[in-house]
């Protein structure tokens, strides 16, 4: 009885760490949709129960609408103001904290970017010396996996710092940024930014 039990508790706690490894991996904001989801889920079970009103069912549909409304604006709000470059532009999602590949924990890099704030071109970041001589490093615009284009700032050749080497981008909705640049629609894709290995623009149509 208490070997059962044993196992059985053991196969929860395996069960939610790799839960949680899961859901390391995923985007802030398909998290807060699936703990919505189960939320409401567990609610409808409640409200499904023989001792229940319909009191229940209209309130677990009001509670998971308020609670879905709550980590939508948490995961809107954990976004920074778009920077000085993309303030106005059609398409601006705001900025992110950003580490590059090879990043260096605790050290204050320094940093020149290419393009400068232009969904439309691709860019490289390139990393220098403090008085803006290239040390070797780079790192270029990149497609995220919701099609959000992240965007390198401040203006083009402008020598800046990334304090814990940590950048704050710019994050576009190309097919916004193109229908207000006088498009149909667009897209992020992949493209070359020497010397960067890769990186990324909206493209139009």
């Amino acid at each position: 009885m208490n070997l059962r039990m044993t196992r059985r508790h053991t196969g929860r706690c395996s069960g939610l760490r790799t839960g949680f490894k899961v859901m390391e991996s995923l985007p802030g904001e398909l998290i807060c949709v699936c703990l919505s989801l189960s939320l409401c889920l567990y609610l409808q079970k409640q409200a499904d129960q023989p001792r229940r009103s319909h009191y229940v069912s209209y309130h677990h549909v009001l509670t998971c609408f308020l609670y879905g409304f709550f980590m939508s604006t948490t995961v809107v709000s954990a976004s920074g103001e778009p920077s000085v470059g993309a303030k106005g532009m059609p398409g601006a999602a705001g900025t992110f904290e950003f580490k590059p590949n090879d990043w260096m924990e605790g050290i204050t890099s320094w940093w020149k970017d290419s393009d400068g704030v232009d969904p439309g071109e691709p860019g490289c970041h390139i990393g220098t010396d403090e008085k803006g001589a290239p040390d070797g490093r780079t790192f270029g615009e990149a497609c995220l996996p919701d099609g959000m284009l992240v965007e390198s700032n401040p203006g083009p050749g402008e020598l800046h710092s990334h304090k814990n080497d940590i950048g704050h981008p710019d994050k576009f909705d190309c097919n916004a940024w193109c229908a207000g640049t006088g498009h149909s629609k667009g897209a992020c894709v992949v493209a070359a930014a020497p010397p960067c290995d890769q990186s990324a623009m909206c493209k139009c149509e």
